[in-house]
């Protein structure tokens, strides 16, 4: 049985997208030659998650360092007016202020385990974020402090070491395939695949709709 439940932030307790994480494309067409919104996201995503994967140890740079470098390609490829920073700010101001699931509430209420939050995100924006929420897990490992991003079982690894833990004692619940079902996998912790959205399952991934799900699984 489960002795601590490690937990994605962004798109797991809170909204990876808000209105803010909108406008910011907005401003990018609005400003650029793109064929339309959802190609220019697509296209600074691209970007971002790229940089992310070469971001580790001695080359690591904080998320938002890379959002600046992303959105700074994604100006130049549709040859946009728009300032990266600024809009770089204002996707930080998403990152410390997100829309809570509306499950959140009464999955902490039911929860009697240790949390300790695992996130792609930098410190500040994160500890931000939970001041604001009133939540206080009894930890927070993210990418900025472990010097890797999801997937790299390097996070995962530190979230072990601050909880005190092994790997067979805790699970990992989040929201994406490749960052947190493959990464805790890869560090030999347990994947609960919140899904949300109803997507295809791979094979062998157990799943969950709702984080009142989580309640029943682990019996607590």
């Amino acid at each position: 049985m489960a002795k601590a439940i490690f937990l994605d932030f962004y798109g797991t307790l809170v909204y990876e997208n808000s209105e803010i994480t909108m406008e910011v494309i907005e401003q990018v067409y609005n400003t650029g030659n793109a064929k339309d919104k959802m190609e220019a996201a697509r296209f600074w995503w691209r970007s971002f998650a790229e940089l992310r994967a070469a971001s580790f140890g001695e080359t690591f740079l904080p998320q938002y360092e890379l959002a600046v470098q992303a959105f700074e390609t994604t100006i130049q490829h549709y040859f946009s007016t728009a300032d990266a920073k600024k809009l770089a700010d204002r996707l930080a101001e998403h990152w410390s202020n997100p829309p809570v699931y509306k499950d959140v509430e009464a999955f902490l209420s039911a929860n009697r385990l240790p949390i300790y939050i695992v996130t792609n995100c930098d410190t500040i924006f994160v500890e931000t974020a939970l001041f604001n929420m009133g939540l206080q897990p009894n930890g927070l490992i993210t990418s900025e402090l472990a010097k890797a991003y999801k997937p790299r079982k390097e996070i995962f690894e530190l979230a072990l070491e601050v909880s005190g833990e092994s790997a067979d004692e805790v699970i990992h619940i989040g929201d994406s395939l490749s960052g947190d079902v493959t990464g805790a996998a890869n560090a030999g912790i347990q994947p609960l695949f919140l899904n949300r959205e109803n997507k295809e399952t791979p094979d062998g991934v157990t799943s969950i709709h709702s984080l009142s799900d989580i309640i029943k699984i682990l019996h607590i």
